[in-house]
């Protein structure tokens, strides 16, 4: 096992009693997007969006394994790049998978109407390997976990 490879390892799957909070950071390796919204472990090892600082942000942000959560927020409508207005958005993560092995969780949102995804994400715990898929398709990520600034 390459020493690379057990750094990851000891990152991801330990818990660091000296860290209160542990952000979750994932790199693509072809295109510049990102897991949105970030993610964190909390001191109870629950799973964490990093919702809070959005605007007019109201719901609930963390999650256990098996359970669902969901959370209302003022964000950009984007189309093309381009910012046209900012529209409350209902976001709701269901039946998340949050082991010691893998996190596995669809970020939802709505606007009044039927739900769609964002993204789903997928990571091992183990490895660090992770994968995102959006409505454009799949890509695969290395994660790690980093001290959380708060």
């Amino acid at each position: 096992m390459s020493a690379k490879l057990i750094l990851v390892v000891a990152f991801l799957s330990a818990s660091l009693p000296t860290f209160a909070q542990r952000a979750i950071e994932c790199e693509p390796f072809v295109k510049r997007s990102r897991v949105l919204p970030g993610i964190y472990l909390n001191r109870s090892e629950q799973l964490c969006f990093d919702v809070l600082g959005w605007s007019e942000y109201q719901g609930q942000n963390c999650v256990k394994h098996g359970q669902s959560i969901q959370w209302k927020a003022t964000v950009p409508v984007i189309d093309r790049d381009q910012i046209y207005e900012r529209e409350s958005t209902q976001f709701r993560v269901q039946s998340a998978v949050v082991t010691d092995e893998r996190f596995d969780y669809a970020v939802e949102w709505s606007r009044g109407g039927e739900w769609q995804i964002l993204q789903r994400i997928a990571i091992n715990r183990i490895t660090g390997s992770g994968v995102m898929t959006r409505k454009d398709g799949s890509e695969p990520m290395q994660c790690r976990t980093v001290p959380r600034k708060i």
